[in-house]
């Protein structure tokens, strides 16, 4: 195969790099953990997977995706784990500080798109109880702060994930629990998450539609 490569590099002669124009994608159909995507002659999935048996994905109206279990003693004494997709372009664009993931958290999920209403203004954002650090979910580099809330001490830590495909927000939360015992779960869960990608020819939509 890499000698009828070679032979076909000498033969056909690529057209210069600033009139090759760059692919775009636009979504054909998109869940709250991922999308479907045309890209010129390509179909393009990417999916967000948590791998854990005891666990199923379920979506709610809202846009958001939670990883259950439906034997809930099974999870009994471990995290709750949700999330929904986010615009990843715009993200990119922010700062990614504390003060950027505090306003990504009042967008509704942007699988919602322009019929979701944006929440509340807070008052004052919550302070995160360990700053800002840095974590990688499924591939995807990610900022990661922490927040104690309510006096049953629930610890939340929201996971900002995104590349130049695709983003999410993650949220870890468990009650009566430290928010460095959290963050120790989470980056044992982390390796967990995957991002099954799929590719295929635009003319197999037919068969979806």
């Amino acid at each position: 195969m890499y000698a009828l490569l070679a032979i076909a590099a000498t033969v056909f002669v690529a057209p210069p790099a600033e009139a090759q124009q760059p692919e775009t994608c636009g979504i054909v159909r998109a869940h709250p953990a991922g999308v479907l995507a045309r890209c010129g002659g390509q179909m393009k999935s990417l999916v967000l997977d948590y791998e854990d048996v005891r666990r199923q994905i379920r979506n709610d109206p809202q846009g958001v995706f939670h990883f259950v279990c439906p034997i809930e003693e099974m999870c009994e004494s471990d995290i709750r784990l949700s999330g929904w997709m986010i615009d990843h372009t715009g993200w990119s664009k922010t700062t990614q500080d504390e003060t950027a993931i505090f306003e990504l958290l009042r967008k509704p999920p942007i699988i919602l798109r322009a019929g979701a209403q944006r929440a509340e203004p807070s008052r004052e954002p919550p302070k995160s109880t360990c700053g800002v650090f840095d974590i990688e979910i499924a591939t995807l580099p990610a900022k990661a702060v922490c927040y104690d809330i309510g006096e049953n001490r629930s610890t939340t830590i929201v996971v900002v994930a995104a590349s130049h495909e695709i983003g999410f927000v993650l949220l870890f939360n468990q009650h009566n629990i430290e928010w460095q015992a959290l963050r120790e779960k989470v980056q044992n869960a982390v390796p967990r998450f995957k991002l099954e990608r799929a590719t295929g020819d635009s003319e197999l939509l037919r068969w979806v539609r």
